[in-house]
């Protein structure tokens, strides 16, 4: 796992919890934000990163502008979350937003960035990176050689 982070194979990590056997419940809110300045931006996201059950904020989803993660005890303590990002009817930020309810993670994997339009497959991706590694490691094996 060293030798990955220092290649720069890997880049982070994200653990897969199963969070219902903790008693936890995952939402999901995906928003589309208004025409808005940076400042206004961040200040939305810093209120969010503030609240406990917020896990996970991503910008830039798609058609949705950021993500949200939240695990909570129940619906109501969601209901309770989505009142403290939206404290009025008419939210400053939010344009529109979508809940979502996720009952199980199958798989956790983040796609690379270095895929290319040949490339139409992970695996291709995996094999190119696995094959890359093993020249190198060859060819610093040789130079002790």
């Amino acid at each position: 796992v060293d030798r990955l982070l220092e290649s720069d194979i890997v880049k982070g990590f994200k653990p897969l919890i199963d969070m219902s056997k903790l008693g936890k419940h995952w939402y999901i809110l995906m928003f589309k934000l208004k025409y808005i300045d940076e400042e206004t931006k961040r200040k939305f996201v810093e209120s969010m990163k503030t609240m406990r059950e917020t896990f996970f904020i991503v910008s830039g989803v798609g058609n949705f502008g950021m993500q949200a993660e939240f695990f909570v005890d129940n619906y109501a303590n969601f209901r309770e979350v989505l009142n403290k990002i939206f404290p009025t009817e008419n939210s400053e930020v939010v344009k529109e937003y979508t809940e979502l309810k996720v009952i199980k993670e199958h798989k956790c994997f983040f796609f690379p960035v270095e895929i290319n339009e040949e490339q139409t497959e992970l695996n291709v991706w995996f094999k190119t990176k696995i094959n890359k590694r093993k020249m190198s490691h060859n060819m610093e094996l040789n130079n002790y050689v």
